[in-house]
């Protein structure tokens, strides 16, 4: 939750993290830190600098970075020109007390404040009546802080995503205030180009049916944690993307462990849900969404889908197909990696993430043989040390370049980097295939004891189920040894004639890496 209300916010412009991309959710917040937030919040940030060139409060001067935010806040007038309620205070003696950790109590009455409450509203005895409106209106909750409590940088990133959906002192939601709002939005991409090609960091969304772009007015585009999220769009009279609110709809998330079928997905969890042929589809590479009966046919097993449900029906689906699945390209890793090694997969970029197993890894981590394949929409290198020992065995349309190979009745799809591999090998050669975290060839080597198989699955019958990094499932099947007695156990997998299946049982001693 911590990571959905920071993205949000920083969407908004109203956070940008404290340096190395990070967040610091348990950082406490000074009171001049929270007036520049309040301010990013209401869509002012161009009026500080009228601000930054006169003193308010004795103790915030020129010299303090906080001069223009805390001066605006505080000749911001949220009540009426009857009765001024301005959007801060000081704390007495002409003071602010910019750099002293904001509490509970003061940053929820600021909040208020923002949402239009007058002194009437809030009851007039402070912190208590105000802490009171504050819940009945649900701006705290999920924030476990007491009265005087100093409030961590979550707890405040939590209560101004409460600020966005609770009702304001008039009764109207508080984000339909920001602009034009479209409902049941599903944001399908981030850090993408606009539509125009122009300009990068814009994002992608399905609030109509050619799932158009839109740059942030005010913040980032980099929002990972948004992404598949459905919730409402506010949009400003520029087309500039100014909010982004997640909904409470039932969402549920899988990864299937199997290809979809033409009425029905089933996950790795062995739920099967059911999904009408007309349920809109939505992924992060479409230019519009398509139905389910247009889409079905590509969602393969490791796919990752959520979707969104109402009164018990699947409504709209969407594909993560950006993070599970691979380009066209490969990189086997060999020697030591560096940077330039991946420098045409990823076109130049250098700032990159490796993920390994689904885990974050540093460049130093990657070993001999490893296989990486780049995911552009989230700017992150997948890397994979699955690999397959098997015979050499149907590969078409011929052995030098093969475009499928098909091993123990599974075929796998053939990436072009594996045919610099191939030169020394015939058909009927023990072999290991280097296989991509979605289970793609994409480099054939000689086994040897250096390069064994670290498939690893269970068997029933003659069919072992092999699991793939990236969280989906293969199936091979054949002749299998002894697997009665190996049911219910992990094993790992390999082949060593045609159309036999060798499974032995996995311990802690013989598992590859941490078990």
């Amino acid at each position: 939750a911590t990571a959905v209300n920071a993205d949000v916010l920083r969407l908004m412009g109203v956070v940008d993290g404290t340096g190395g991309n990070l967040f610091s959710p348990g950082g406490k917040l000074t009171r001049a830190e929270f007036c520049t937030m309040v301010v990013n919040f209401m869509q002012r940030r161009d009026e500080v600098p009228v601000y930054a060139t006169r003193t308010i409060f004795s103790d915030v001067t020129a010299s303090h970075w906080g001069l223009g935010y805390v001066n605006l806040a505080a000749s911001i007038n949220v009540g009426t020109a009857e009765a001024p309620i301005s959007l801060i205070s000081g704390v007495g003696d002409g003071r602010f007390e910019p750099d002293s950790n904001i509490t509970l109590a003061q940053a929820a009455t600021i909040l208020l404040r923002v949402l239009g409450y007058s002194d009437e509203q809030t009851g007039g005895v402070w912190p208590q009546t105000y802490l009171n409106l504050a819940a009945s209106i649900g701006l705290t909750d999920g924030v476990s802080a007491g009265t005087y409590d100093q409030i961590t940088r979550a707890q405040a990133a939590q209560l101004f995503v409460n600020a966005l959906g609770c009702k304001d002192g008039k009764g109207a939601v508080y984000y339909k205030s920001l602009g034009q709002v479209t409902e049941d939005v599903i944001l399908l991409a981030v850090n993408v180009t606009t539509d125009d090609g122009s300009s990068s960091g814009a994002v992608r969304t399905s609030a109509s049916g050619a799932s158009e772009s839109y740059l942030p007015a005010n913040g980032s585009g980099g929002v990972y944690a948004l992404q598949g999220k459905r919730g409402a769009q506010v949009l400003n009279d520029r087309d500039e993307l100014v909010a982004f609110v997640p909904d409470d709809s039932d969402a549920i998330s899988i990864t299937l462990s199997g290809n979809a079928q033409p009425s029905y997905v089933q996950g790795t969890n062995g739920q099967r849900y059911t999904i009408s042929g007309s349920t809109p589809v939505y992924t992060a590479s479409q230019s519009q969404s398509k139905t389910y009966q247009e889409s079905y046919t590509g969602l393969s097993s490791g796919i990752q889908l959520t979707m969104y449900s109402e009164r018990g029906k699947i409504v709209a689906v969407y594909a993560n197909t950006g993070s599970t699945t691979v380009d066209s390209d490969a990189v086997v890793v060999m020697g030591t990696p560096s940077v330039a090694m991946f420098h045409q997969l990823t076109g130049g970029a250098t700032d990159f993430r490796i993920v390994k197993n689904r885990q974050p890894i540093a460049l130093s981590d990657l070993q001999p043989y490893d296989v990486v394949t780049y995911d552009q929409m989230n700017n992150t290198l997948v890397a994979s040390d699955l690999r397959l020992t098997c015979i050499y065995e149907d590969a078409s349309p011929n052995a030098k370049a093969p475009t499928t190979i098909t091993v123990l009745k599974h075929p796998f799809d053939v990436l072009e980097s594996a045919w610099d591999m191939t030169g020394g090998l015939s058909i009927g050669s023990n072999i290991t295939l280097l296989l991509t975290a979605d289970g793609k060839v994409a480099g054939i080597a000689p086994s040897s004891a250096r390069l064994r198989s670290t498939a690893i699955g269970t068997v029933e019958g003659s069919t072992a189920t092999v699991f793939l990094p990236n969280g989906g499932k293969l199936e091979l099947s054949g002749t299998i040894s002894s697997s009665s007695s190996l049911a219910d156990q992990l094993v790992t997998v390999s082949s060593g004639s045609r159309g036999r299946i060798s499974a032995s049982r996995l311990s802690s001693r013989t598992a590859p890496g941490a078990f």
